[in-house]
């Protein structure tokens, strides 16, 4: 995915524009296309602005709303607010844009009330996962995300049917090799299957600049969510619930992430800084 402006290839900015429309704190949402979103367009006409050359058009809106920022899934606009206008608030509602919900976590207890890394008793922060710009992150979205987004090929998704040992590639770097390894957990009353996502990270670039020691770069990450088509936030779990945070969630070097219920194990067994091996073991509960 690129993206260009139609004037310029590194994108074009228009404004600032003063507007005349009053708005509340919440800057006049949750309506789709605020008045004064409206009109910001209507002056930026005046310079050059056509509407109709843009795919997607962002609104810096300088204010004190109470949002860092909004965007509708799958729409044209997107709105930053405040000052700054950072990387994670811009690209967080592009992502909106292109089609992605939150990146979530998933917290879970067993009946004791101990944390554990998956159960029958879950709760979900809406923005939880550490390790996606859709959630509390600048990273790189998550293999779910990047699915749904149509970035992968279809030899860097993989879906296991059987026991066995499967190896995956970091998912920062265009590759033929498998990125993105699923197992299906469950069907549900719709008739549709959630997977358990597994991926692996490396430190690359600006933004999954990792350091070595980071926990998410030595092991993989586990994700609970449905296949790509769906709309729907993928899940975090952490997969060291004997520890508080997600910051190392990710299941390292010779762990074990054990679903009882569903009779799905997952153990990491190799790691290097071109890929991870998992062993999977697949049984009837």
């Amino acid at each position: 995915l690129s993206l260009a402006g139609s004037l310029r290839a590194d994108g074009d900015v228009f404004g600032w524009y003063t507007v005349s429309t009053a708005t509340d704190s919440r800057c006049g949402f949750p309506v789709s296309d605020p008045t004064y979103a409206k009109e910001a367009r209507q002056l930026a006409a005046a310079d050059g602005f056509v509407e109709a050359n843009y795919d997607n058009v962002i609104h810096a809106w300088y204010s004190g709303c109470i949002s860092g920022g909004l965007a509708y899934i799958g729409g044209k606009y997107s709105y930053a607010f405040g000052s700054s206008y950072p990387t994670h608030v811009v690209g967080h509602e592009l992502g909106h844009n292109f089609g992605n919900y939150h990146a979530s976590s998933l917290s879970c207890t067993d009946a004791t009330g101990v944390r554990v890394s998956i159960s029958n008793n879950c709760t979900s922060d809406e923005y939880g996962d550490l390790f996606d710009i859709m959630g509390y992150s600048y990273r790189h979205m998550n293999i779910f995300h990047k699915g749904r987004l149509n970035w992968f090929e279809t030899s860097n998704t993989q879906t296991v049917s059987t026991s066995g040992a499967y190896t995956i590639a970091p998912q920062e770097q265009g590759t033929t090799a498998v990125q993105s390894l699923r197992i299906a957990r469950e069907t549900l009353v719709d008739g549709s299957v959630r997977y358990y996502y597994v991926e692996y990270r490396q430190p690359f670039g600006t933004f999954d600049n990792f350091a070595a020691s980071d926990a998410v770069v030595n092991g993989v990450s586990i994700r609970l969510s449905k296949d790509y088509i769906y709309g729907y936030k993928p899940l975090l779990l952490d997969t060291t619930p004997e520890t508080n945070g997600f910051a190392d969630a990710a299941l390292a070097l010779n762990k074990i992430f054990n679903d009882p219920e569903k009779g799905i194990k997952v153990t990491t067994t190799f790691l290097s800084s071109f890929s991870a091996t998992v062993q999977i073991e697949l049984s009837k509960p």
